[in-house]
């Protein structure tokens, strides 16, 4: 099983250390573990046994929470809470069905939720029919937009926590995490170019599935088209960062964030990884 939380902190000067450390005690194999202060986000990915993973996940519960509060967080990276999203997905090599799965990630969902009173809300395949299930549908307007609303909580309380907001969680396919660094004064071309794959996304078969905004990250004198490829067996990382070029767009590097299977690498050659970030498929 292969589990990639994010969490909204990435500014404590010891927040990678003390997250490594966490997935380490559990015996996981860790494929990422990156913190950003303009994002203000720490992106961890890691797989193993199911039991190693639950246990991994609760690890860092028990260590990054408390360093979160949402009420004085900022950051360029939109976030409903302080575990923002909750990633699981299945690996052949787990030698589980889909059903199976569906129940292991409601088991931690309603665990976590009750340890930790956040309300959750499940997303892409373990969402129920109760509410949206994508991403940036459930998680518009942020933690500021919950505020003093009920939450059509799957598990956990119907309002958000005061400091960690809500967690959104749930069983989904492989995707790409990728941001296509621009240099900072083309921040203006960076959000046009995201607006124009958010809106043909269903027309163009090159955008199919791909989620875009653009950021403008002031610490590291950058901006970045950060994109979701949520059909990667679909659509080309190569191809979609030869099109923003074409558009003008300087592409400085291409960072993936997270994880990427083998099969994805050769229509991924641009992407910037390291050997632990390849998964199994």
């Amino acid at each position: 099983m292969l589990s990639v939380p994010n969490w909204s902190e990435g500014r404590h000067p010891q927040v990678e250390e003390l997250a490594r450390e966490a997935m380490a005690a559990a015996g996981v194999q860790i494929h990422f573990n990156e913190a950003d202060p303009d994002h203000n986000r720490i992106v961890t990915a890691f797989s193993g046994n199911t039991n190693q993973v639950r246990a991994a996940l609760f690890q860092l519960c028990d260590t990054l929470l408390p360093l979160i509060d949402l009420t004085t967080h900022t950051g360029a990276h939109p976030r409903i809470g302080a575990l923002d999203v909750c990633p699981f997905v299945l690996q052949q090599q787990d030698g589980m069905t889909e059903t199976d799965a569906l129940a292991y990630v409601e088991a931690i969902a309603s665990a976590f939720a009750e340890m930790y009173q956040v309300p959750v809300l499940l997303y892409e395949k373990s969402e129920r029919g109760r509410h949206a299930k994508d991403l940036p549908t459930l998680r518009k307007g942020g933690f500021e937009a919950v505020q003093g609303k009920e939450i059509p909580a799957d598990f956990g309380p119907n309002r958000p926590h005061p400091r960690w907001g809500v967690t959104v969680m749930g069983l989904r396919d492989p995707l790409l995490a990728v941001n296509a660094v621009l240099p900072i004064e083309q921040y203006e071309l960076a959000h046009t170019l995201a607006r124009v794959i958010r809106n043909a996304r269903d027309a163009d078969p090159r955008f199919h599935g791909i989620r875009a905004i653009a950021t403008r990250l002031p610490e590291q004198c950058v901006s970045q088209v950060s994109m979701n490829f949520t059909k990667p067996d679909e659509t080309s990382v190569n191809e979609v960062v030869q099109w923003l070029a074409s558009r003008g767009a300087k592409v400085l590097r291409v960072e993936l964030i997270g994880v990427v299977r083998e099969s994805d690498l050769a229509k991924g050659s641009v992407l910037d990884y390291r050997p632990e970030q390849i998964v199994a498929p």
